[in-house]
């Protein structure tokens, strides 16, 4: 007795019909160039709808992209200059970029210049610059005030000047020792005339840069130099500021050096730097020579 078998019979299956094309020379021959004929049936309309979909999306993506770039131009001419992009490793430690994105850096640059020297100094305002479209200057009695601080500053190192040449050799040395029980045989000593005039430079650039952000009201001093100053930092330069005043109306502001000397200061520092190390050992034979005495 024999099993039945679980497989189907195979069935056999009818081979498949080709349809012939016809030849072009043939009656029934017709080309599809105009498209398919008007019995065929129409397109899904799921495509069409997906098809409206995308042009849509592409359709807002261009306005969004548009409106984009029409507020980058409004706040470009908002300011005075474009935004700086520059990221050297200088301005990364200081983060410069960050502190001033979107604030306008000819203003920033021209509140860092020295006071004008002229005739004509005492009647005319400095221009800063233009801010949102409105003029902005520093009055004339301020740049009277910065004058009298810029020949201030000009004291300060002289009279620093006077008391490190009247200072003995071994209490220098030991002003320049990182350890307090280790002396060091290189004394403090007084700079090259250039990299002298290059520090000097700097700190009346800042000093001016500060004075002209006092002056302003304390929104425009975030909107424009994003300088918060606190309580007691605007009581004690509005205290400088009165005293500097006294003396500018006295006529006591003088001439002050050319803003040439901030563009020359960066050059002097570097050759310097090698006049210093020449010096080194004419400073070292001095000390002997003092303490032999």
């Amino acid at each position: 007795m024999s099993l039945p078998t679980l497989r189907p019979a195979q069935v056999q299956q009818p081979s498949p019909t080709y349809l012939s094309t016809p030849s072009p020379t043939s009656p029934t021959y017709a080309p599809l160039k105009d498209g398919p004929p008007g019995g065929w049936p129409a397109a899904p309309t799921s495509i069409q709808r997906y098809n409206d979909v995308l042009l849509a999306q592409e359709t807002a993506e261009d306005r969004r992209l548009h409106a984009r770039a029409d507020r980058i131009w409004r706040e470009s001419q908002e300011y005075s200059c474009a935004e700086d992009n520059e990221t050297t490793p200088w301005l990364k430690h200081t983060r410069w970029p960050e502190l001033f994105r979107n604030r306008p850096l000819d203003i920033i640059t021209a509140s860092a210049r020295q006071p004008a020297r002229g005739p004509n100094r005492n009647n005319e305002d400095y221009l800063l610059g233009t801010w949102r479209g409105v003029p902005l200057r520093s009055p004339a009695a301020a740049e009277a005030r910065l004058r009298v601080l810029m020949r201030a500053v000009d004291d300060v190192f002289d009279r620093a000047e006077a008391t490190l040449a009247s200072t003995s050799y071994q209490s220098r040395c030991w002003l320049t020792s990182y350890q307090k029980d280790a002396f060091w045989n290189r004394p403090l000593r007084i700079m090259p005339r250039r990299t002298e005039e290059g520090y000097k430079s700097k700190w009346k650039r800042f000093i001016c840069y500060i004075f002209r952000v006092l002056a302003l009201e304390p929104r425009q001093r975030r909107q424009i130099y994003n300088v918060p100053l606190r309580a007691d930092d605007v009581k004690m330069m509005r205290y400088i500021s009165g005293l500097a005043s006294q003396l500018a109306e006295g006529g006591e502001d003088g001439d002050n050096e050319s803003d040439n000397e901030s563009d020359e200061s960066d050059e002097s520092d570097e050759s310097d730097e090698s006049d210093e190390s020449d010096n080194e050992s004419d400073n070292d034979d001095e000390g002997e020579d003092e303490d032999n005495e």
